[in-house]
């Protein structure tokens, strides 16, 4: 699987999360690196506290990013975390 992280300055309530892919490096194959990802806060490192979306089939979607509503906007949390589950998943 394949995780990327992102550290909020400090804790704070997480309303929504939108992934934008990085599609300069391979942009043909960007939508299908992020098929199933699904997107998860926690105030500690790794934590999974709160999944706010997923698994989410981006290579369905055409153009732009994805904004996912976090239900997590009630407690108030530091780190935001991409996973794509599986054991063969991989960005290169």
């Amino acid at each position: 699987w394949f995780s990327a992280k992102v550290t909020l300055e400090n804790q704070q309530p997480v309303r929504s999360v939108t992934v934008t892919p990085d599609t300069k490096n391979k942009p043909s194959k960007a939508k299908k690196y992020l098929d199933g990802f699904e997107v998860w806060v926690g105030k500690k490192a790794g934590e999974k506290a709160v999944k706010c979306g997923g698994p989410f089939a981006w290579s369905k979607i055409r153009k732009g990013p994805v904004t996912t509503p976090c239900d997590a906007a009630k407690s108030k949390h530091r780190y935001v975390t991409v996973i794509l589950p599986g054991t063969r998943k991989t960005l290169a």
